[in-house]
C-alpha cells in the first residue's frame, strides 16, 4: 500500500485534529545549573567592577580603611542584599553564593598572588635578608602553632570542647599571617628592610602553614599527644618545604632552558609559556602531595632570575603587568567572598554561639601572644647577626603586621574541616563560624588601626615647614605625581602631597577624609553588630 493512502486530502485534516498536541520542551537540568553559574558570575564580575573603581578611592581618602576591609565591606553589603532576595532564589543557589569554595580558592584565586610575589620581589634585598626572612617565616610559624596548639589543648580537657587534632589544626590556621594591611602602607624604596622582612615572612608564613597542616592531617584524626608527635611532624614538615622546593626549581630552569632554546620574538608565547608552565610547578605540588605554594614562589623567583632574561623586553614588561592585574583581581575577590561567606545563614544555623564567642576571645589573645613570642627574640638575633639593625619600634610594626588573618585562614579551616563546604556537624561548624568572626574583625579593626599606628611608630605625619601632609590619591591638584622624601630614613611613608592648610581645595579635601572616617566607624559598628545579631538568632 503507498503512503498516498495515508496522505489522502480527506484524511489528513481528521488526523491532525485528532493527533495530540505536541508537548512543550521541559528545561534540563543543565540548563538551570549554567543559568545559576551565569548568575553567580555576573553578581562576583560586578563587585569587582564596584572594587576596582571604589575600592582604592576609599581607601585613598582614609586613614581607617584598607582596600582589603573595602572589599570585605562590600561582600558583607552583598550578603546582605542577597539575604534580601532569597525568596527568588532556590536553596542551593543561596548556598553556592554565600559559601567560600577552598577549591576555587587554591586552585584559581591564590595562584596569581603567589607567582606575581615571586616575579617581583627585590631579589637583592631578599636574599640579602633571607636568613632573617626564613627565621620569621619557618620557625617564627612554627613557635606560633606550637603555642597556639599547645593552650587550646588546655582547654580541650574541657567536655565538647576540642580533641587533640583540632587543636593542632587550629595552631595551624591561625599561624597563617596576612600582611596585605600593612604591605599597602608600607613603601618600598623607604624602608627596604622593613618591607623585606614583612613581604618576605607574609610569602613564606603562608607556604608553611599549608606545608604544617598537610603533615597534620597526614597523622590523622585521631592522634594522641606522644613524645615523638612534634618531632614527627616538624620532620614531615621539613620533607614537604624541601620537596616543595626541588619541584620548584626544578620547572624555573626547566622555563629559563625551553625559553632560551625557543628564542621566539612573540611576546604573547613567551608569556603564555612562562605563566602557564609555573601553573604546572604549582599544580604538580599539590599532585604530589606537597606544597604547591612553596613549589610556585620558587619557580616564580627562578623564572624572575633566569628564564626572563631569555626573552623580550616586551614579553618582560606584558608578564608582570598581566600577572600584577591577576593578582589584585584575585585579592580582591577573596576579599568580598570572605564578607559573603561571613552571612551563609546554613552555617549559623548549626553553630553553638557560646563556644563561638569563648573560642574566638580565647584565639584573638593567642594570636597575639604566639606572634610575640617570636618576632622580638629574632628581631634581637637579626640585630646580632645583620648590618642592617632593626629598631625597636620596627620591631612592633613587624608584629602588628601579622595580626591579621585573611583567606589563608578561611581556605584551611574548609579544607580541614569542611572540605566540600556541606557540614552539617554543629562542632565544625562552630570552628568555622569562629575562624570568619575573627578574620572579618582583624581584616576591620586591624586594619582600621593600621595607618595611624604606623604615623604613630615610624613618624609623625608633619611636614619640616608645618604645612599638612595628605595623602590624596597620589596626586596634586594639577594631576602631577609629588613625592617629599621626609626626615625619617626609616619612615615607610606613602606617596604624600604638601598642602597648605588655609588653602579651600585641602579645607574641602580635610572634610572628604573626615566624613570617610565616619562612615567606616559606622558600617564597621554596623557589621559587627548584625554578625553577631545573626549568630545569637
Amino acid at each position: 500500500m503507498s503512503d498516498a493512502t495515508f496522505h489522502s486530502p480527506v484524511l489528513s485534516p481528521l488526523l491532525a485534529a485528532l493527533a495530540p498536541e505536541p508537548a512543550e520542551p521541559v528545561p534540563s537540568a543543565d540548563d538551570d545549573v549554567v543559568e545559576a553559574y551565569s548568575f553567580n558570575t555576573g553578581l562576583m564580575v560586578l563587585m569587582m567592577i564596584l572594587y576596582a573603581s571604589l575600592g582604592h578611592k576609599i581607601a585613598a581618602r582614609t586613614k581607617y580603611v584598607g582596600e582589603g576591609s573595602a572589599a570585605c565591606m562590600l561582600g558583607l553589603f552583598t550578603g546582605l542584599v542577597v539575604l534580601t532576595m532569597q525568596r527568588y532564589l532556590t536553596e542551593s543557589s543561596l548556598h553556592q553564593l554565600l559559601t567560600f569554595n577552598p577549591a576555587d580558592f587554591f586552585t584559581y584565586l591564590l595562584p596569581p598572588i603567589i607567582f606575581y610575589a615571586g616575579i617581583s620581589v627585590k631579589k637583592k634585598q631578599f636574599f640579602r635578608n633571607f636568613a632573617s626572612i626564613a627565621t620569621f617565616g619557618v620557625l617564627g610559624t612554627y613557635i606560633a602553632f606550637a603555642v597556639i596548639a599547645c593552650v587550646l589543648y588546655g582547654f580541650s580537657k574541657l567536655p565538647n570542647v576540642l580533641n587533640f587534632s583540632d587543636c593542632l589544626a587550629l595552631g595551624v590556621i591561625f599561624a597563617a599571617t596576612d600582611s596585605v594591611a600593612v604591605l599597602q602602607v608600607l613603601k618600598q624604596d623607604r624602608s627596604p628592610l622593613l618591607y623585606s622582612l614583612v613581604f618576605g615572612e607574609g610569602v613564606i608564613n603562608d607556604a608553611t602553614a599549608v606545608a604544617l597542616l598537610r603533615a597534620v592531617q597526614a597523622l590523622g584524626k585521631d592522634i594522641k599527644l606522644q613524645s615523638t608527635t612534634v618531632l614527627t611532624i616538624f620532620a614531615r614538615f621539613l620533607y614537604v618545604f624541601g620537596a616543595s622546593l626541588v619541584v620548584g626549581l626544578t620547572f624555573g630552569l626547566g622555563t629559563a632552558v625551553l625559553l632560551k632554546m625557543l628564542k621566539s620574538n612573540s611576546a604573547p608565547q613567551e608569556v603564555a609559556l612562562i605563566g602557564m608552565l609555573a601553573y604546572l610547578s604549582y599544580l604538580c605540588g599539590d599532585w604530589l602531595g606537597l606544597s604547591g605554594i612553596v613549589a610556585l614562589f620558587c619557580c616564580a623567583v627562578t623564572i624572575s632570575h633566569y628564564a626572563l632574561h631569555n626573552v623580550s623586553s616586551l614579553s618582560r614588561v606584558t608578564t608582570v603587568s598581566a600577572f600584577q592585574t591577576l593578582s589584585y583581581v584575585s585579592e580582591g575577590a577573596i576579599f568580598i567572598y570572605v564578607g559573603m561567606d561571613t552571612l551563609d545563614p546554613l552555617k549559623w544555623q548549626n553553630t553553638y554561639l557560646g563556644e563561638a564567642l569563648w573560642l574566638f576571645f580565647v584565639l584573638l589573645v593567642l594570636l597575639m601572644v604566639g606572634r610575640a613570642a617570636f618576632v622580638f627574640p629574632i628581631s634581637f638575633l637579626h640585630n646580632l647577626w645583620s648590618r642592617e639593625k632593626l629598631a625597636k619600634r620596627e620591631m612592633v610594626v613587624i608584629w602588628w603586621a601579622g595580626l591579621q588573618r585573611g583567606a589563608i585562614a578561611v581556605a584551611l579551616v574548609y579544607y580541614y574541616f569542611d572540605p566540600f563546604g556541606m557540614a552539617e556537624d554543629s562542632h565544625r561548624s562552630t570552628i568555622i563560624a569562629t575562624t570568619l568572626i575573627l578574620v572579618l574583625f582583624s581584616t576591620v579593626v586591624f586594619s582600621a588601626a593600621t595607618k595611624p599606628l604606623l604615623e604613630f611608630m615610624l613618624g609623625p605625619d608633619l611636614a619640616d615647614d608645618g604645612t599638612i601632609r595628605r595623602r590624596v590619591s597620589g596626586r596634586t591638584r594639577s594631576g602631577k605625581l609629588q613625592h617629599n622624601p621626609g626626615q625619617y630614613t626609616a619612615a615607610p611613608l606613602y606617596t604624600v602631597v604638601t598642602m597648605d592648610p588655609n588653602d579651600e581645595v585641602c579645607h574641602w579635601q580635610g572634610h572628604t577624609i573626615l566624613f570617610w572616617d565616619y562612615v567606616h566607624v559606622i558600617l564597621s559598628i554596623f557589621c559587627l553588630h548584625f554578625v553577631l545579631c545573626l549568630t545569637a538568632s
